[in-house]
């Protein structure tokens, strides 16, 4: 359901699941996105600016777009909230 560009199928589900299951599928979303915004090196040895990568993070956002950004997280955790102003 966590697709860039699929609001309408996330508001959808939400009114369909019970909230600690829609939840559970934010946690999971929230995975996916952080996923992609660390780089790891393999074995834990890097400096978190080594491996933390913020414009991943912002290419990420920005390829789910700000619609489903706040139909998954709602507008308190959208892209504006998560970029706190800052520009990358």
């Amino acid at each position: 359901a966590f697709r860039p560009k699929n609001a309408s199928a996330i508001r959808a589900l939400e009114e369909t699941l019970d909230p600690a299951d829609f939840a559970r599928i934010q946690q999971a979303s929230m995975g996916k996105i952080l996923e992609k915004a660390i780089d790891a090196p393999g074995k834990g040895t890097g400096r978190i600016t080594d491996i933390f990568k913020p414009e991943n993070l912002k290419s990420a956002l920005d390829a789910y777009g700000d619609d489903t950004l706040e139909a998954m997280f709602g507008s308190e955790t959208k892209y504006e909230k998560f970029n706190g102003g800052r520009s990358w």
